[in-house]
């Protein structure tokens, strides 16, 4: 006698039960008559696929029945269309199971339907099905709120527990498909407290290592706030140790940069196996990686025990964006940990507190979200909508004054000798512009007077071309490791992207976030100064931010200037007096005007993808600048420089666009490379030039060419009268 579906379990043996394997065995002549993928035959890969998804299953621990069922019913008949030799072998599995509902008679009518669907769409997204939808007509007619309703009273299961098992039955597909060994998918670590030591390395402190192993005990959901140089993300590791059965950890940080430095870390301790990054621009990273750009379906799925990624991938995948099911299931028993989450759009925070909300207790997640400042504004949101306990290191911070300011009322550029002067000393010079025109006119004054480049004197914004800007870095990290003396002339991006100690910095009035962040890459790994070692100057326009919040910033720094800041506590409790929790609310209702998270469960049913391009869905997530745009220079505004490099970069891109443009067929693979190598020629650009791109047709698989302005492999990107000077 066959069991129910909802009693059904695996045996010892691996073999199932004649309801679910019955069919199967009776075409399995047929199936091992036909190959797929030019390795094996549809019954052998149905099997493989089957045992994979098994062990998957088992990794994630997702215990119930049904749901492995339901797996193992997709894993031995997605297939079951290529006897048939129709056009689509998915179409073709549909109508074969359609056919032959009567071998699956334990299988209830809703659950059955689902599986079908699912079987269908087993290489797509999710897409929902909307009236003249002739694929899915069948589909249509289904009230899927009644069938998501009947799943959950019937066996206590949600629409996202089945996405989940879908996702892991199509990552089995694609490594059988692929030849892949999934047991590199399985593994588990142990982030005990000799593997952070380990991590630390001469930055151990007793003291402070005695705090940092309290971490351990911190609740499920919680806030820390210690102080820049005090090692917040590498002992958060040891947050993640709660778990004695082993746990995989998304570290989620702000910056491309802080992800590829926090990257070699920790492979450098735990090993490549172990550790996988993941983020928009990943694939322009690994464009010239051949292994890495055939194994990017494995990390765009969050598959090892640690992954570093950014907050809005977690969020892209909690909104169900386009193929969402691959890497939805990963994130079940796992820590997440939130650095700098004062950094956080008010759009991103309303989402990752939601999403959070609502899987937090359903997937096992442990969260730690940290910051430099911290925020009280951001302390009794968390609080309020979490409940997330808070540590707080403010003794940290009372026993530190790290940096000394003086305040000029006179622009940056007056200074120039003293820039010079400071790195004729043998000093790491940190000068820091407000905007991107600013910077340039300083690097550009500094470059006339060294008469030399790269090296002496670095420029460093966020408008180079991803591969001009991972050159400067990777220049940078040495030049740090070898303390060389240098002048660094950048931009906000220095604000939360780059693990770097300066002897002194000179930079222009920012809001006071922003100036407390900046003062953290002075002297990061100190205690006390007993000189001065930042200077402010004044600016004569606000851009990119409001005079209102640079008159609040000037009047604090004017009550700490010199000696009479006493320590580091003394700016944080200002900056609570001067941003409140009800001024953080109304940038948050602001928010949530262009959020509707209701509109988005009635259109998802926490199962079905939300059909958007990434590139749309992004701009509503962005960390800071939402007036810049993802482009790429047309050939012609690329700058020689009189060293023929630019000349070189002129043909690089320009044959990478002829052959995207190529009329004839090109294989997915072949896609996603020149895809990733375009993208490593990417600038985000000012965003009317985009528009006026797009406006033109001016625009290569996503990406609008823009053919105004200049790019300089010195400078970047060049708008308006800079391009002339």
């Amino acid at each position: 006698m066959s069991l129910p579906l909802h009693r059904l379990s695996m045996v010892p043996s691996m073999s199932l039960p004649s309801t679910i394997k019955k069919y199967f065995e009776e075409r399995r002549k047929a199936l091992s008559m036909v190959m797929t993928h030019d390795r094996h035959s549809v019954a052998d890969h149905c099997e493989e696929v089957a045992l994979i998804f098994t062990d998957f299953f088992k990794y994630y621990r997702m215990e119930h029945d049904v749901l492995l069922a339901a797996g193992l019913f997709l894993s031995y008949y997605h297939d079951l269309g290529k006897i048939r030799g129709l056009p689509s072998h998915s179409e073709g599995s549909y109508q074969e199971l359609r056919s032959i509902r009567s071998y699956f008679e334990e299988i209830k009518e809703p659950l059955w339907w689902l599986l079908l669907y699912l079987v269908k769409m087993h290489h797509g997204s999710l897409r929902r099905p909307w009236p003249g939808d002739l694929y899915l007509n069948d589909f249509i007619r289904l009230n899927w709120k009644v069938l998501f309703n009947s799943l959950r009273s019937e066996y206590g299961l949600s629409a996202f527990d089945f996405a989940d098992v879908f996702g892991l039955f199509k990552l089995a597909d694609i490594i059988s498909a692929k030849g892949e060994d999934h047991g590199r998918f399985l593994k588990r670590l142990s982030f005990g407290p000799e593997a952070v030591k380990n991590l630390m390395k001469s930055r151990i402190d007793e003291d402070r290592w005695r705090e940092q192993l309290e971490l351990r005990s911190l609740p499920g959901l919680s806030l820390l706030r210690a102080p820049t140089g005090w090692g917040k993300t590498t002992a958060s590791l040891l947050f993640a140790s709660s778990r004695p059965d082993g746990t995989r950890v998304f570290f989620l940080l702000p910056t491309i940069t802080a992800i590829n430095e926090f990257y070699e870390k920790l492979c450098k301790t735990f090993g490549e196996d172990s550790v996988d990054r993941y983020f928009y621009l990943y694939d322009a990273e690994v464009a010239e990686d051949e292994e890495r750009l055939r194994d990017l379906i494995f990390a765009r799925s969050f598959l090892k025990p640690i992954i570093i990624t950014t907050v809005d991938q977690l969020i892209l995948t909690f909104m169900q964006l386009g193929k969402y099911h691959l890497r939805r299931a990963a994130f079940r028993g796992s820590t997440l940990i939130f650095d700098e989450v004062h950094l956080l759009t008010p759009s991103l925070l309303l989402l990752t507190t939601y999403f959070i909300k609502k899987y937090a207790s359903k997937y096992g997640l442990r969260c730690l979200f940290m910051s430099a400042t911290f925020p009280d504004a951001y302390r009794q949101f968390f609080q309020k909508e979490l409940e997330a306990y808070f540590k707080d290191l403010k003794h940290e911070y009372l026993r530190r004054r790290r940096i000394l300011f003086e305040l000029r009322n006179y622009p940056l550029e007056k200074a120039l000798q003293e820039f010079i002067d400071s790195y004729e000393k043998g000093r790491r010079v940190l000068v820091v512009c407000n905007t991107v025109a600013e910077a340039v006119k300083i690097a550009r004054r500094l470059y006339e007077s060294f008469g030399s480049g790269v090296g002496d004197i670095i420029l460093l914004h966020g408008r180079f071309m991803y591969e001009d800007r991972r050159g400067r870095e990777d220049i940078l990290q040495e030049l740090m490791k070898r303390k060389a003396p240098h002048i660094l002339v950048t931009t906000q991006v220095c604000e939360v992207s780059l693990d770097v100690s300066y002897d002194v910095m000179y930079t222009e009035i920012a809001p006071l976030a922003s100036i407390i962040q900046r003062f953290g890459r002075v002297n990061r790994y100190g205690r006390e100064t007993g000189s001065v070692n930042v200077s402010i100057f004044d600016i004569q326009k606000p851009e990119p931010y409001e005079e209102v919040e640079l008159e609040v910033s000037r009047k604090v720094l004017e009550c700490f200037e010199g000696e009479t800041l006493r320590n580091e506590w003394q700016l944080i409790e200002r900056f609570d007096d001067v941003f409140t929790y009800e001024d953080l609310m109304k940038m948050l209702d602001e928010a949530g005007n262009s959020i509707d998270l209701d509109l988005w469960e009635d259109l998802t049913m926490n199962f079905f993808s939300l059909d958007l391009r990434e590139e749309k869905v992004r701009k509503i997530l962005e960390y800071r600048d939402r007036f810049t745009f993802l482009a790429l220079p047309d050939p012609e505004i690329i700058a020689d420089g009189g060293d023929g490099k630019g000349l070189r970069r002129k043909e690089e891109v320009s044959s990478l666009i002829s052959k995207a443009k190529d009329k004839r067929k090109k294989t997915f693979s072949e896609w996603e490379g020149i895809m990733a190598k375009l993208k490593r020629f990417s600038v985000q650009v000012p965003i009317r030039y985009a528009i006026r791109a797009l406006n033109k047709g001016g625009e290569v698989w996503g990406l609008p060419v823009v053919s105004e302005g200049l790019y300089s492999l010195r400078y970047g990107f060049l708008a308006g009268d800079l391009k002339h000077e």
